[in-house]
């Protein structure tokens, strides 16, 4: 059955506002009703991987892991309060306020350095002292990369939530080197990057559950790299939500599929039961044709879909949005062909200017690009609610 997208603010979006305290009581003006020509290709029913998923949290019986890979729309708003600012942090909430145990639970790649948007800088939960952005690309961006840093250089992740089990991805490569991955109170584990290329994940335990348990990434020889991070409750079966936002990217950058800590082979590397994948901002200020973009976003669809579900989303309108127009369009006519559902955020919110004009506004004042913490709480409750039917 092919559902038509009729997703106004949901109650979880209301509740979330309201808990959020700094976001204040109020909710914007109902938005008009996304009612796009021919339908969605809304099926969700048919995601057999997510709702198996989502069956399997309820019932106790085991953790799954969900990826949302896009560019600094996922990634977040690197001002005030990043860790709001987030759509994976919002989704994490409506799903667990629908009943589904939902973590905001790590990120792949720190997104993109190079344009003053590392998590390093931005991103709370990171303490660095000494590592760095590597040349490499990865799922969400650069790789987190201790190639030229002294041994005693540490890396710590405070995930914000009770957690006592931390995995790290990272890559073997000829370049070497080592770093030990401890969790709080933990024996030490050697990530040792001096083995065939390929991917690989360090295991870390805390010896008890808390919300101040911590992930330290100590280099012990220069050259090792880590490409994901991720933390959860080995008592509590979850939704483990990875952020792979990767800033100022474009999807013909995802496709590179030579290395094994490339985009896609780090995605299937994850094996996650559901792939969210917004796109088609960046690319007509790249060159990127739309013809390019529709090939190369069928081949990410693809890999996903070889080990799970499928999502798309659309980009929160621009202030260009004439030019973002045939892209947006181009990701509908996907998910028609292909079967997936699509949030077309695009049409949700109208335009920029009605998203920026909303009270409170949607988008972040004094640029038209990131939408802020209430712009982001409405995305991912729209998406929560399609993912719930």
């Amino acid at each position: 059955m092919i559902l038509a997208l009729i997703l106004a603010p949901s109650a979880a979006f209301a509740q979330a506002l309201s808990a959020g305290g700094a976001l204040g009581p109020s909710l914007p003006p109902p938005l008009p009703i996304a009612q796009e020509n021919g339908g969605t290709g809304v099926d969700t029913p048919a995601l057999v991987h997510w709702h198996a998923c989502m069956a399997g949290v309820q019932a106790g019986a085991g953790s799954c892991t969900v990826v949302y890979m896009g560019d600094s729309t996922v990634y977040g708003w690197t001002g005030a309060a990043m860790t709001q600012q987030n759509v994976t942090y919002w989704l994490a909430h409506d799903l667990s306020a629908g009943g589904v145990n939902a973590l905001n639970a790590g990120v792949c790649g720190v997104s993109n350095g190079s344009l003053g948007g590392s998590r390093y800088t931005y991103d709370t939960r990171f303490a660095n002292n000494g590592w760095a952005e590597s040349p490499w690309t990865t799922l969400g961006g650069e790789a987190f990369s201790a190639a030229t840093a002294s041994p005693g250089s540490t890396l710590v992740f405070t995930p914000g939530f009770a957690a006592n089990m931390f995995n790290v991805v990272y890559p073997g490569t000829s370049t070497g080197g080592t770093y030990s991955v401890t969790a709080t109170g933990g024996s030490a584990v050697t990530a040792n990057s001096a083995q065939v290329n390929a991917l690989y994940t360090a295991t870390a335990t805390a010896p008890s559950l808390s919300a101040a348990n911590t992930l330290t990434l100590d280099v012990t020889a220069p050259g090792a790299k880590a490409l994901c991070v991720e933390a959860y409750n080995s008592g509590a079966a979850s939704v483990n939500i990875i952020n792979a936002g990767f800033g100022g990217s474009n999807v013909t950058q995802w496709v590179a599929d030579t290395n094994p800590w490339d985009s896609l082979q780090t995605l299937q590397y994850l094996k996650p039961a559901l792939t969210v994948i917004e796109a088609g901002l960046n690319e007509p200020g790249q060159g990127v044709s739309v013809a390019t973009f529709t090939a190369d976003l069928q081949q990410v669809i693809a890999a996903a879909q070889a080990v799970g579900d499928v999502v798309l989303v659309t980009g929160n309108p621009q202030a260009t949005a004439a030019i973002h127009a045939p892209y947006m369009a181009a990701m509908r006519q996907l998910a028609a062909q292909d079967g997936i559902p699509v949030l077309s955020v695009d049409l949700r919110w109208g335009t920029q200017a009605r998203a920026a004009a909303t009270s409170p506004a949607m988008m972040n004042a004094g640029e038209t690009v990131h939408p802020n913490a209430v712009g982001y709480a409405d995305i991912a409750a729209a998406l929560a609610k399609m993912l719930e039917q």
